[in-house]
């Protein structure tokens, strides 16, 4: 590897990040002001870093620009600046014609050295045009042919840059035909129709790949010119050195498509040549793209001397259990506290538990927060993250949240809300006729209405509501039957049956029990905190009509959310969990 390891350390609010072997492709994520851009700068620099003699160093920083330029060919002329050492450098400056007003290549500045590129371009098709008029003027000179097809295509690593990561991309050619404007030419091909565009008109997105690539296969186009130089001269094509290619933040302006193909790109690349590359993302797609041997987490130090930088896993199967546990390895990389929740992972219905916590709870940025389905789901993940997540080794605690059942759980760090669903929080009279008037201008609701819906509601919901504590009561489990005859098949049915039969005086005694609990709450005013939340906030949004003025039921849950988040007894229900989950040893 061209970079062996470093040590970086005491670089702003960097204290240390220590890797003794750096992969071929390193991707690193974490939250904001952990120093991810610090460490890419001191790379550069070579602060703390062991290289191998002569490796030449590429820089992507995190604020890149591709200014638009007008090149005239009158500046090309000269020797060939080329676009790696602009990249490589710390600076940018000495072009005639082009204005650099701040030239520093680093974290705290707007990076100037792509819009170089056009201009960088122009040399190379200056040098290429040479190479070729003195090649027939050569043959010409000795009567002889020269065919054009057997002369190398210098252009063919854009071209295959272009097939491979904007295959609706083709670069044609670099246009002199107004030399006070040079053109740098693609065609666009989709479903209406092909245009001839100049490299100042592609979309954002097109031209950060042209910017983070073209400086890393000018070396092949060197190489290419060499082949042309030795029909000329005999020159040995150029010895392309080690490389180390730091990217910060290589996802601008790019679709999640297209950055899972460019860490495949990037692997490639790392195969093909003698290159390596190191990248900061804050991209889920490139963390939960990312193999094993690849991703690492740049987190805040816990302690004195404590190395911020940590591998996520040691092996793909540990990886792949993080990312079916939590959904996403992305989660990992906030440096948060994760908390799971019970509700639906892959939600397509809206709101979200998660969403209206947040807008609930100022508190709640403290955590990443991860529906994982049922309350055994959520008792599952957390103990299997918290043995995939060491806390000692990546300082991240993992917790649960489930809704309220007859029995609180019995895992630490697993805590039930004190209202059946989080839906029974926004159940305030007050705020739902507020919200009501706020989303219908044309409607006017009292308090005392909103609050008769409620208990019409509620009692609408009586039978579902006992019906639901007879369940939990009797239980359930899970029937498996097995057998090799009709014989078998029947013993084991019967078997099982019997384990799961409960007698009818203790059934009586499981439905009275849920009949009047049900009823005492209807009777006293409880049921806003015991029934189903979720039920109860739909029936009420239903009567209202909201959903008959084209208000949707999404809208009104957030609204009433906000409503609610400045109440103190919400942000008093509220801490009591998060202060049992905190206080967990």
């Amino acid at each position: 590897m061209a970079l062996r390891s470093f040590r970086v350390e005491n670089q702003k609010a960097l204290r240390l990040a220590q890797s003794e072997q750096v992969p071929r492709v390193m991707v690193i994520a974490g939250p904001n002001g952990v120093g991810k851009s610090t460490l890419l700068h001191c790379l550069h620099r070579k602060t703390g870093a062991l290289y191998d003699d002569g490796t030449q160093v590429i820089y992507q920083p995190p604020h890149r620009a591709i200014r638009r330029q007008r090149v005239q060919r009158r500046w090309l002329g000269g020797g060939l600046r080329r676009l790696v050492d602009i990249f490589a450098g710390g600076e940018v400056s000495g072009f005639e014609g082009l204005h650099v007003p701040f030239p520093a290549r680093s974290p705290d500045n707007v990076d100037e050295a792509g819009s170089t590129i056009k201009y960088t371009l122009g040399k190379i098709e200056n040098r290429r045009t040479t190479l070729v008029t003195s090649l027939v003027d050569q043959h010409r000179e000795a009567g002889r042919h020269l065919d054009a097809a057997t002369l190398p295509n210098v252009y063919e690593p854009v071209e295959r840059l272009t097939s491979k990561l904007l295959p609706h991309l083709t670069f044609r050619k670099i246009d002199f035909s107004d030399e006070d404007n040079v053109r740098c030419v693609f065609e666009r091909t989709d479903g209406v129709g092909t245009d001839r565009l100049d490299l100042d008109d592609l979309s954002s997105g097109e031209k950060s790949i042209l910017l983070l690539f073209l400086p890393l296969i000018e070396n092949e186009i060197n190489s290419l010119f060499g082949r042309l130089e030795a029909a000329q001269v005999a020159a040995v094509p150029p010895v392309v050195p080690d490389r180390v290619f730091l990217i910060d933040e290589p996802e601008q302006h790019l679709h999640p498509d297209l950055q899972v193909r460019i860490l495949g790109y990037l692997r490639e690349e790392a195969a093909r040549q003698n290159i390596q590359f190191v990248l900061t993302t804050h991209s889920s797609t490139l963390v939960d793209q990312a193999f094993d041997t690849e991703l690492y987490v740049l987190n805040f130090p816990r302690q004195v001397a404590d190395n911020q930088l940590r591998r996520v896993s040691t092996n793909i199967d540990r990886l792949e259990a993080l990312k079916a546990l939590a959904g996403s390895t992305y989660v990992i990389t906030t440096g948060r506290s994760i908390v799971c929740l019970e509700g639906i992972r892959d939600a397509t219905s809206k709101p979200t538990d998660v969403r209206l916590l947040e807008i609930l709870y100022a508190r709640a940025t403290r955590y990443t927060f991860v529906p994982i389905g049922g309350k055994g789901n959520v008792v599952r993940v957390v103990l299997e993250l918290r043995e995939n997540l060491p806390e000692e080794h990546f300082g991240i605690k993992v917790f649960g949240i489930v809704d309220r059942d007859r029995a609180e759980p019995t895992v630490a760090g697993i805590v039930a809300w004190p209202v059946c669903n989080i839906e029974n929080l926004l159940l305030d009279t007050d705020a739902i006729a507020t919200a009501v008037q706020d989303l219908d201008q044309r409607k006017t609701i009292t308090v005392e209405e909103i609050r008769a819906l409620l208990v019409d509601t509620a009692r609408e919901e009586r039978d579902e509501e006992i019906r639901l504590r007879v369940m939990d009561a009797i239980g359930a489990r899970t029937v498996r039957i097995k057998g090799l005859s009709l014989g078998e098949v029947k013993l084991a049915i019967d078997t099982e049956v019997a384990g799961f039969l409960v007698d009818d005086a203790r059934i009586e005694e499981i439905i009275g029990k849920a009949t009047r609990e049900v009823d005492e709450a209807l009777s006293n005013g409880s049921f806003i905190r015991v029934f189903r939340g979720k039920e109860l906030l739909r029936g009420v949004y239903r009567r209202v009509g909201l959903d008959q003025v084209g208000v949707s039921y999404e809208r009104f849950a957030y609204a009433l959310a906000t409503a609610c988040s400045g109440k103190p007894e919400v942000r008093a229900v509220l801490d009591e969990v998060f202060n049992k989950l905190e206080h967990v040893e």
